[in-house]
């Protein structure tokens, strides 16, 4: 990463961009960097690309599994309704608050072994939480899940980061989280399934999933972290710097809020669905209500990706890469408040318009979390572990409030607010585009250089 980050700088001065001072080991810089991109054909790359697209699946199952059993599990265990949010809010807060130790880890020990270690954690937690013998024990058990289901998308992240160059990076993470799109849309039919046995098969379900991807992982996945002269912190914190460049704070913001606003229509599917007051479903039926919105995510997350590229290779450079960005937030607020005016009267356009809000919500993630990568280039793990970090506290206040407010102010209200906040964070995301944003004109393209 110290290399790449020296060859940019060598590339600017050969493009008289800005100064640059001649450095001595520049050759050796540029002979090093070399060798690591073209240690990897395009073949391996894809091949890397899918090993550690594997554990990332994990993680969306465990939510998405778990909300057709959601009403069961109360039942069963006699919660009250903080209880079982806690179930899944506590889940989404570790999954967000450990990606700040995980990401100094990554940087510092590789990333394999840490994918490695969160797998075997998570076997252990899925069996847990399936034996859970109180609301107590299952709210326990779910944190340990969620700091086990944390580290994949650092470990992952840091790993493309290290063998894809910057122009063929928001493609690769958008192939990248595609497989981990491709589980909702059939998990949450699956839990409906295996609630017909138990509802704790949705766990031991994870269990037996979890083993063969940690063998395809111990024995295929490469370890591609090259360590520099310089040490990297394992300082948690020190991950959270890279939010003090107040252009990554304002795509991050964006991206958290258009997260939570989707993740605020994923919680509430099951709960106004299976409402014995309103449509009054099945588990099963929910799940399969779910299958256009895992659709829709999956489709968002591939398409979000390649726009991102195209818009930063073709129109505006970096600035041009969040355009995207821009549009799918704007197009996800009109969303949450059609998704929350039909809901309640009509099951299929309700359906529609939470489908449309998981395909605005995940077709923003490249947009900032490359941009993100683009502005810190030495540190991808912890730039991804803080961006990872802002919107799971965004998502985990906006469902801890959901569930207190839903009853006293309404859907549309709930939402509605949630619509306008992502309006507001549009308007200086708009800024940054613009301090960005090249003409096509005069754009330097670093990338086509020829370092012979």
């Amino acid at each position: 990463n110290k290399t790449q980050k020296r060859l940019q700088m060598s590339l600017k001065a050969l493009s008289n961009t800005e100064p640059y001072e001649y450095d001595d080991q520049l050759e050796e810089d540029i002979e090093l960097y070399k060798i690591k991109k073209n240690e990897y054909t395009t073949r391996m790359k894809n091949l890397m690309l899918f090993i550690v697209s594997l554990p990332i699946i994990l993680s969306p199952l465990a939510s998405s599994i778990y909300m057709p059993v959601y009403p069961v599990i109360k039942d069963h265990l006699g919660a009250n309704d903080f209880e079982m949010t806690l179930t899944l809010t506590g889940f989404s807060l570790m999954q967000g608050s450990t990606t700040l130790i995980y990401g100094p880890l990554s940087d510092r020990f590789g990333r394999k072994i840490g994918m490695v270690s969160c797998l075997l954690l998570l076997i252990g937690s899925s069996l847990l939480c399936g034996s859970s013998w109180n609301i107590y024990s299952l709210i326990v058990f779910r944190l340990l899940q969620g700091i086990s289901i944390g580290g994949y998308v650092i470990f992952a992240t840091g790993t493309i980061s290290d063998i894809f160059t910057d122009k063929e990076r928001g493609r690769a993470f958008g192939i990248l989280l595609a497989p981990s799109l491709i589980v909702p849309i059939v998990s949450p039919f699956l839990g409906g399934l295996l609630e017909l046995i138990s509802w704790r098969w949705t766990f031991f379900f994870q269990t037996l999933l979890a083993i063969p991807i940690l063998f395809t992982t111990f024995f295929g996945m490469k370890e591609t972290l090259i360590i520099g002269d310089k040490v990297p912190s394992l300082n948690p914190l020190k991950p959270l710097k890279c939010l003090l460049d107040i252009d990554v704070i304002i795509v991050v913001l964006l991206r958290s809020v258009s997260f939570g606003g989707m993740y605020l229509v994923f919680w509430s599917i099951s709960i106004i669905f299976e409402d014995p007051n309103g449509h009054d479903l099945t588990p099963l039926q929910v799940g399969v209500l779910f299958i256009p919105f895992g659709i829709c995510t999956v489709t968002g997350s591939i398409l979000g990706g390649t726009a991102s590229d195209y818009f930063r290779n073709n129109y505006g450079g970096d600035g041009g890469r969040l355009i995207p960005l821009v549009i799918s937030s704007a197009i996800l607020s009109i969303c949450l408040v059609l998704y929350s005016l039909l809901i309640n009267g009509s099951v299929l356009w309700g359906t529609i318009f939470a489908a449309a809000c998981g395909f605005c919500g995940t077709s923003t993630r490249s947009a900032a979390m490359t941009f993100s990568i683009f502005r810190n280039q030495d540190k991808p793990s912890g730039v991804t572990s803080s961006v990872i970090f802002v919107q799971f506290i965004i998502a985990v206040g906006e469902i801890t409030l959901g569930s207190i407010l839903i009853n006293k102010i309404g859907v549309l209200a709930l939402h509605s607010s949630a619509a306008v906040i992502i309006i507001i964070c549009i308007i200086p995301t708009i800024w940054v585009i613009y301090k960005y944003y090249e003409r096509p004109n005069s754009k330097v393209q670093y990338e086509n250089i020829q370092i012979e």
